[in-house]
């Protein structure tokens, strides 16, 4: 423990320990450690404020991370006391009240205990949130902020310069090929509106300037088409798509790469026109399953269907 306490990161009460890869994977062990071996110890209040001020909304970078830091975390509580508060606890923000809360043992995970406070009640600056409680007992909060951007679309973004996405629709149309067959092949324009019941084909082109592991590809489609592809392929056949799997829901199709070289790499589906209308589909997403915050997005695309 000595060693590993040496080997720390330290902060203004927050203690880490320096990851191989990404992610709190390094950290969590620590504290597992910590607290299975040295329950007292003062460093591991210091170990869970850092591993809480990583979390984003109710999960970390990663399900694998996810679960090292919950194990952490339950043999923390263990050398608590567990959650033990009860009774009353008043909650302010900047000095006025907002709410009592009424806790119980059996009441940690009750969406009542949940305040929401809009932004029109903060202030400009720092705001400060106090608890003052009633009775004795150790009792645990998280807070997150949340900030919607309001705009006509969805433009392109990235947080990798070397990583990029691209999403176009084309029409499927009846081709000619060299040896007299015919064969439906995607049209060179890219289409916004075509009739109810004809199929189109999406096309997205990913580029890498450095050999990944682990990509996920998610493709959002708009809400009055329907995905034509199979996710299991025929006992008789032979898997021959150039990623790992996919999955089809009903609102996008996600494609995932176990090792994506740097080069461009192209995905495809096919879609069918269903309802009359216009209606938007969400960017379609690449990021690394196991560091989502390396990742790239196209645009929002709008189709429109025309009644037959």
């Amino acid at each position: 423990l000595g060693k590993m306490l040496a080997a720390a990161q330290r902060g203004e009460n927050l203690v880490s320990w320096e990851e191989e890869y990404c992610g709190c994977e390094a950290t969590a062990r620590c504290l597992l450690a910590l607290a299975t071996i040295r329950p007292t110890d003062p460093e591991i209040p210091k170990v869970v404020h850092y591993l809480m001020i990583q979390r984003r909304g109710s999960t970390w970078a990663s399900t694998r991370d996810t679960a090292y830091i919950v194990v952490a975390l339950c043999q923390y509580l263990r050398g608590t006391g567990g959650v033990g508060l009860q009774g009353a606890l008043t909650v302010s923000i900047n000095g006025k009240e907002v709410r009592v809360l009424n806790l119980a043992a059996s009441s940690p995970a009750d969406p009542n205990l949940r305040i929401r406070v809009p932004l029109k009640d903060l202030i400009q600056g720092d705001n400060r949130i106090e608890f003052k409680k009633e009775t004795q007992g150790a009792g645990f909060f998280s807070a997150k902020l949340t900030q919607y951007v309001g705009g006509d679309t969805l433009p392109p973004s990235t947080t990798d310069p070397g990583l990029k996405i691209s999403r176009r629709f084309a029409k499927l149309e009846v081709a000619r090929m060299e040896d007299g067959t015919l064969r439906l092949v995607p049209s060179k324009a890219d289409v916004k509106s075509v009739k109810r019941g004809d199929l189109i084909r999406c096309l997205i082109d990913v580029t890498s300037d450095t050999a990944r592991q682990f990509v996920m590809v998610e493709a959002p489609i708009p809400s009055n088409f329907r995905i034509m592809e199979r996710e299991e392929i025929g006992i008789y056949e032979e898997w021959y798509y150039p990623w790992s799997k996919h999955v089809v829901f009903d609102d996008k199709i996600v494609f995932f790469l176990k090792s994506m070289a740097s080069r461009e790499r192209s995905f495809q589906f096919t879609l069918r026109a269903e309802n009359p209308g216009k209606a938007s589909a969400l960017p379609a997403v690449l990021f690394n399953m196991y560091e989502p915050n390396v990742r790239s997005s196209t645009s929002a695309a709008t189709l429109e269907v025309r009644p037959e």
